[in-house]
């Protein structure tokens, strides 16, 4: 057995607050750099110390090869405490186990196929179809608009104007205070009587919903993440799903698909109409490949150059920090940790690994096309996490981003307003501070 490496302090750590002050002001930037002071760095949060996994190789040790010697880090007691409850999101291995045989089937590919994909389609044209030639868009909101009412068909089967989406995302948006900021701040500077106003609110409006269904018993006629979860039993007792943890499913499903995909899909906009060359291949494939029609999923495999957009877009904007932390003394990188550690990385930090990508920072979805690249994928690139808590519905939400890509493609070119710095901010998932584009309709 190799002897135990001593772990390396990050540089600027303050008395009393550690590191805080620098990841509050440039977390981006003095995450990617850690990575030259070695495999595993330490960082303080204010009295806690964390360790900081600098490639991807350790944090696959994490997340695959000894994930049984980890639980759920600060990450995801956050959104525990936001109102994910005791959903499988937030649930610790054993539970997560358990809820996600529930939770698998309503992903399965065939259901995305037959029941979910036409709704995301019409969807994605009910939002573009309200643009007009030459109308500035702020895309940042409008890719939002996108995804949120992609959720609200598919997982609660409403439409996106109702009465009801409209409480659902009141509700979500009431607390906007950074789920980062909040995971590095000290206690003190926390307002925990503001986040458990919003959990109520949050929690107030879903049960509402789920109670609504119950009541309606619609199993014959709605086909929707809420009613199948609402006609699932607990294999354990045989009995109906305890509504709460159907209400905390539902709540997780919101953290985790809708603002995500929706960055997503905005950045991936945003490198396309950065660089002239990768629109011009994005339009000829939608072209040959549609002939004028509205993309279907089985069209998906016929499109590798928008999958490549997807996965770039993916790559270079990911989740910021992910948390775990160690359940007994386990050996990651070399590096021994102590039960009760607390680990992190960052997907956005790993994925500009200059060591694995060439020319990190830059927006190229062709290095998704070389064959040599695909088979590095498996252990240097995790946007959806890896391992036993891999996130379940990121088959779904790349459906969902394919088809927005393809059939926005197909109709229209997005085009950057001269003047405008857009910049990535600091949050779960790296957002644009702004994305302001020219919707030019393509011509026929």
């Amino acid at each position: 057995m190799s002897k135990a490496l001593p772990v390396p302090v990050a540089p600027g750590r303050l008395p009393m607050v550690g590191h805080m002050g620098e990841l509050a002001r440039e977390p981006i930037a003095f995450l990617d750099s850690l990575s030259t002071l070695g495999r595993v760095v330490r960082v303080d949060l204010g009295g806690i110390h964390a360790y900081v996994l600098t490639d991807a190789d350790a944090a696959h040790q994490v997340l695959v090869e000894q994930y049984r010697k980890f639980e759920k880090g600060r990450g995801q007691e956050e959104l525990r405490v936001v109102g994910a409850g005791n959903g499988m999101l937030v649930a610790d291995n054993q539970s997560n186990r358990k809820q996600r045989r529930l939770i698998q089937p309503l992903f399965h590919k065939d259901r995305i196929a037959r029941d979910f994909a036409p709704r995301l389609v019409e969807e994605i044209y009910r939002v573009t179809g309200s643009w007009i030639s030459g109308q500035r868009l702020e895309f940042d909101q409008e890719a939002m608009r996108i995804v949120r009412g992609m959720f609200m068909r598919t997982i609660l089967n409403e439409p996106a104007g109702s009465g009801l989406a409209d409480d659902v995302w009141d509700a979500f948006d009431y607390d906007k205070s950074s789920a980062f900021m909040r995971l590095i701040a000290p206690e003190s500077a926390i307002d925990r009587n503001r986040i458990a106003y919003f959990r109520k609110y949050l929690h107030s409006i879903v049960e509402r919903i789920v109670k609504q269904r119950d009541l309606e018993k619609h199993e014959d006629t709605r086909n929707d993440c809420l009613t199948l979860l609402l006609n699932e039993t607990d294999p354990d007792t045989g009995e109906p799903l305890d509504r709460d943890l159907v209400r905390d499913e539902v709540v997780g499903l919101l953290f985790a698909g809708t603002d995500s995909t929706g960055r997503s899909l905005a950045w991936a906009f945003h490198g396309v109409g950065q660089h002239p060359d990768v629109e011009r291949k994005l339009h000829e494939e939608v072209d040959v490949v549609l002939e004028g029609r509205p993309v279907q999923f089985d069209d998906l495999p016929n499109l590798p150059y928008v999958a490549a957009v997807v996965e770039e877009s993916l790559r270079l904007y990911g989740l910021l920090i992910n948390t775990r932390k160690a359940v007994e003394t386990v050996t990651i990188a070399d590096v021994e940790m102590p039960a009760g550690t607390e680990v992190l990385f960052s997907h956005s930090a790993l994925h500009r690994d200059p060591r694995v990508f060439a020319e990190p920072n830059r927006f190229n979805p062709d290095r998704w096309i070389v064959e040599k690249f695909e088979q590095s994928l498996h252990r240097n690139v995790m946007p959806y996490s890896k391992g036993p808590r891999t996130c379940l519905g990121a088959e779904f939400a790349s459906v969902e981003l394919r088809l927005s890509v393809a059939s926005i493609a197909q109709r229209w070119s997005l085009q950057p307003i001269n003047g405008q710095f857009v910049r990535p901010v600091p949050d779960t998932f790296l957002r644009p501070n702004m994305l302001p584009m020219t919707a030019v309709p393509r011509s026929k």
